[in-house]
């Protein structure tokens, strides 16, 4: 209970637990109620239609200078948007018996429309009553009526599900994994700069006891922040800007704290054993910035709404939760899943806590003394500058020419940052990595390894649409990057050899080197492929993008060459290329077919993993994955 009542004394804690999670959503709907327009703004017309004719309608009329009006108007006309709204007087001889205004509450402008004309409306109708109030011998049935009904056409045309249920989930762990982030900082590598962590060696507790304390610490804050955000939440779905679509009723909310609950366990058992390897708060922060990542992807795929929530998916880490909620705010209930979802999660939660036990178990790793000089974050820091800087900068290059879009992040986010930071871990300017003379049969291993690569990524990517289909606008947008480049020589300079040799530089070269000094060959070479995969910044690539860099990093530790995975990376690129692209031989022919078939997606995987075994233990006559040394690179094993 100590790191409890730590944390409670700590006013940080409270902003970054619960009040922030629980105003950010009522803030962010206030801020934009008062960026949005009162009212029309200077030079807007909006587009009235009007269907009736009476003094009252004269009135409004003239009291309507910002609206441009048009006779006759029908709900076709406010969904197509050309017209914002339409107001209809309904007549009984000369008495005015009701209006009507009819708009499309999906579309800003037909709400702006529509609350102007309720103002006017409103403002005439009053002055009417009391102008007939005052005259003497007016019957009260001749008075203007009191009401004026309000139609919203998209609520009858609507037929897609609502899009809120997507988007809040992605939301409430984003909140969940920054609260119990800054507990586990403060916890592990707070208290080592502190130097109260040492306390724990004379404590007569075990380090089973000690562990589970701080980690108790950080799921509470975790969980209470995700408590705050989903009352927040609640909050804001009933101010009347609110964007949400869906009703968030006590049983809802209620639900959606419940199935938080394993998400919460396993976010700060990660946190809990990533932050327990880092020396510094600076480290633990380095970490920070991936781990969000990586927990924003599963997450993320709530936001498909192709991606159905059954057995299977409920046990995917992160993303298992997050379809979960997104099921209830939909108002589905699967039970088998739910329980699935549960069930594997807490297994989860278990195994990252058996490792982080295992680690914190000897007195080095509790103090941080290892002999781990920081090259790791070091280069996790290099990698997520690439990734981000393509993110931010690729849409700015949109409207440049294809070749020019394509290389500018390669060459100056990707290919540079890694050269010129391998310095800081011990790489210098020299491209061979490991040093050794590239052997002729070794370039043959590398062809073939990229020829397996391509059916094992095209047999992953086939596999994948049955459980994730990407859009008909994602496979257009690959088919006209490749359109875009008439010629054929080009595009596999551009599409498949720089691409290739940026990306080793960063991912093979530099990022696994780094790494390595830290971590095992086996976990090296997983981390390197996830931030890989990540490079990619498609959800529908990531697959197939953390598979092809598992066996690029396992071809550069296998064989201590660093130029082969560039080859093989190459040659991979340019088989899709040369499959696809009007200008090759092979476009259309029957080994593009065989690649497209989604019924040989299976045999295509299989052909590719014989490959890829086989090739290296002809040609090589070694170990497929050889116990051995990667150079002068300790295992820690």
């Amino acid at each position: 209970m100590k790191e409890l009542r730590d944390l409670a004394r700590d006013r940080k804690v409270f902003y970054a637990a619960i009040l922030l999670p629980a105003l950010i959503f009522p803030i962010l709907l206030a801020l934009t109620g008062k960026l949005t327009p009162e009212g029309p703004t200077t030079g807007i017309g909006l587009r009235i239609g009007l269907i009736g004719h009476g003094p009252e309608v004269d009135e409004i009329i003239r009291e309507s200078p910002w609206a441009n009006w048009a006779t006759g108007a029908d709900d076709d006309r406010i969904r197509s948007g050309e017209l914002d709204a339409a107001l209809i007087a309904d007549y009984s001889g000369k008495r005015l018996t009701n209006f009507r205004v009819l708009y499309d509450k999906s579309s800003p402008l037909s709400e702006l429309a529509a609350r102007e004309l309720r103002g006017v409306i409103e403002r005439v109708r009053d002055r009417s009553r009391r102008n007939a109030l005052d005259a003497t011998g007016i019957d009260a049935s001749s008075l203007p009526p009191r009401g004026v009904q309000y139609h919203d056409l998209a609520n009858y045309v609507r037929t897609d599900p609502p899009t809120s249920p997507q988007f809040l989930p992605s939301m409430i762990m984003l909140m969940m994994l920054a609260a119990a982030a800054f507990a586990a900082i403060d916890l592990f590598p707070g208290e080592r700069e502190r130097g109260t962590l040492e306390t724990l060696l004379v404590q007569p507790i075990r380090a089973e006891e000690a562990l589970l304390g701080k980690y108790v610490a950080v799921f509470l804050v975790g969980y209470v922040a995700v408590i705050a955000n989903i009352g927040g939440i609640a909050v804001a779905s009933t101010f009347e800007a609110s964007p949400l679509e869906i009703p968030l009723d006590a049983s809802t909310i209620a639900g959606a704290i419940l199935l938080t609950l394993p998400a919460s366990a396993l976010v700060a058992a990660i946190l809990v054993r990533v932050a327990a390897r880092a020396k510094t708060v600076r480290e633990a922060q380095h970490y920070l910035l991936p781990l969000t990542l990586l927990n924003m992807v599963p997450a993320l795929l709530a936001a498909a709404p192709e991606m159905q929530f059954d057995a299977f998916t409920a046990c995917l880490p992160m993303a298992g939760p997050a379809l979960a909620l997104r099921e209830l705010a939909l108002g589905s209930f699967d039970p088998l899943a739910i329980a699935m979802m549960v069930v594997t999660t807490m297994l989860y939660c278990a195994l990252v806590l058996q490792g982080a036990l295992k680690y914190l178990a000897n007195e080095e790793a509790l103090l941080g003394d290892g002999d781990s000089d920081g090259k790791a974050a070091r280069v996790i820091a290099v990698a997520l500058f690439a990734i981000l800087a393509t993110f931010v900068v690729g849409p700015l290059l949109r409207e440049a020419p294809t070749v020019v879009s394509i290389l500018v992040p390669l060459v100056v986010f990707t290919a540079l940052p890694a050269i010129v930071a391998g310095k800081s871990v011990g790489l210098g300017f020299d491209l061979r990595v490991f040093g050794r003379r590239t052997r002729g049969r070794s370039w043959i291993v590398a062809i073939l390894t990229g020829i397996g690569l391509a059916l094992v990524v095209s047999g992953v990517a086939a596999l994948q649409r049955h459980l994730l289909a990407p859009p008909a606008s994602f496979d257009e947008a690959g088919r006209n990057l490749i359109v875009s480049i008439p010629s054929l020589p080009v595009a596999l300079l551009t599409l498949a050899i720089v691409p290739a040799i940026a990306e080793e530089l960063l991912y093979r070269r530099f990022v696994l080197h780094g790494l390595r000094t830290e971590l095992d060959r086996p976990r090296a070479i997983l981390a390197s492929a996830a931030l890989f995969a990540l490079h990619h910044l498609s959800v529908f690539r990531m697959i197939p993008s953390f598979v092809a860099g598992i066996v690029l990093g396992r071809l550069v530790l296998r064989t201590h060459r660093f130029w082969l995975a560039p080859v093989a990376h190459a040659t991979s690129n340019a088989i899709m290329i040369l499959l696809a692209h009007s200008a090759s031989p092979l476009a259309g022919g029957s080994i593009a077919r065989t690649f497209g078939d989604e019924r040989l997606a299976v045999w295509r995987l299989l052909l590719g993993i014989v490959i890829l075994v086989v090739t290296p233990w002809i040609l090589e006559r070694r170990q497929v994955w050889p116990l051995g040394r990667t150079a002068a690179i300790p295992d820690r094993t």
